[in-house]
């Protein structure tokens, strides 16, 4: 699986931070120009360094890259 937009944050050390950012963008829904739903996810992690981090990105929109004219104006939408 391959996310072509997605935002990462840099949260510092203390993993509240990335679970409070996460939660902000978690299960808010974009509503495309086509009228289709796009699911926001985000997830955490830590890095080698012990800062956290969130990633923030569109479910079912870019997980398979461009693969037809249709999902090249989707994900051109998106990162608009």
């Amino acid at each position: 699986m391959a996310w072509i937009f997605s935002l990462s944050a840099e949260c510092g050390s203390e993993e509240i931070s990335a679970i409070k950012f996460a939660q902000h963008f978690m299960g808010q829904i974009l509503i495309l120009s086509n009228g289709s739903p796009c699911l926001c996810r985000a997830d955490t992690f830590q890095d080698i360094e012990n800062n956290w981090w969130c990633r923030v990105y569109p479910n079912n929109i870019s997980e398979m890259g461009i693969d037809s004219p249709e999902s090249a104006y989707l994900m051109t939408e998106l990162g608009i």
